[in-house]
């Protein structure tokens, strides 16, 4: 099924282009506006296809990752999530071959979770998370972590085996630069595992500006084409590329829009699944489909420096 190619434009005066906008991926001046939600106008780029939002720049507020200070105080069984915690150790005995400093950094790490699977794997972790109270959290449950940006940050190159970055490229201002730095600190063959948000996704297609995940802490909205053609810039080959996942309280409007109430929902129905083993092979095959048909909900790719 090809991508979404942009019919969903709204012609509105309130969608006027600000001047001077640059795609972040190619620098291109030619975007066309999508829709607007709430003070967000969506652009797309006419050359490169990428999705973000208009005054890129102006939008990232450290502020709006506050609500880390209300967990503060919480346990690791408060905080971590068992069925989140399986799927770590998946993908962490997927990239098993690639293990030879045995050296993984994650970048934005949270509240640690991932880092914390690792370590009980015996990798040598480290984290760097610019939010100063999810920091605080990681350190407290005893996780290597520097509080600050991947760009600020002085880490010897060639170094990394694997790097990870969970649901962090939709919050970056400068993409490729991250990408980039992260080639330079993976040692040769060392690889990068990102996942993010598909706006090619069945669930943003039916919804479009009610989706869920268009918000004001997402900046960019990557497809599977345009994710792919980026990290091919930036000197990275894929091993695995996958469109999975779909929230199904969401796109049946059983929460009413509430996010903690999807949130919770869902957490219910992934349960339910992991615990069935046919819905879990009914899901493994759903899956399968919205991969193959580039329609998940997130991407997730392994790929490797070149």
């Amino acid at each position: 099924m090809k991508e979404s190619t942009g019919k969903e434009i709204t012609k509105n005066k309130d969608l006027l282009v600000s001047p001077n906008m640059t795609c972040p991926i190619c620098n291109c001046i030619d975007s066309r506006p999508l829709f607007k939600k709430r003070e967000l106008k969506l652009l797309r780029c006419r050359k490169c296809g990428l999705v973000y939002i208009d005054n890129l720049l102006d939008k990232f507020n450290l502020d709006k990752y506050s609500y880390y200070k209300e967990r503060i105080n919480l346990s690791k069984l408060q905080l971590y999530n068992p069925l989140t915690e399986r799927r770590y150790i998946g993908l962490l005995n997927r990239i098993q071959g690639y293990r030879k400093n045995n050296e993984i950094l994650e970048i934005g790490c949270g509240e640690g979770h991932f880092l914390s699977v690792a370590k009980n794997m015996d990798w040598q972790v480290m984290g760097l998370e610019k939010a100063p109270y999810a920091a605080e959290i990681c350190k407290k449950f005893k996780i290597n972590v520097i509080c600050s940006d991947l760009l600020d940050t002085d880490i010897k190159n060639d170094y990394y085996d694997a790097v990870v970055m969970f649901e962090v490229l939709e919050h970056l201002t400068q993409p490729q630069e991250y990408l980039r730095k992260i080639n330079a600190i993976l040692r040769k063959g060392g690889v990068l595992v990102i996942t993010t948000p598909n706006f090619n996704s069945i669930t943003r297609r039916l919804l479009n500006q009610r989706w869920r995940l268009i918000n004001e802490e997402h900046l960019l909205y990557f497809t599977p084409n345009t994710l792919k053609s980026t990290l091919g810039n930036c000197n990275f080959r894929l091993l695995g590329f996958e469109a999975k996942h779909i929230t199904l309280p969401e796109l049946f409007g059983l929460s009413r829009g509430n996010t903690d109430n999807i949130y919770r929902q869902n957490q219910k129905i992934r349960k339910a699944i992991e615990n069935n083993k046919f819905l879990s092979f009914s899901k493994k095959t759903i899956n399968k489909f919205l991969s193959l048909t580039k329609l998940g909900e997130s991407i997730e790719c392994i790929c490797q420096k070149i």
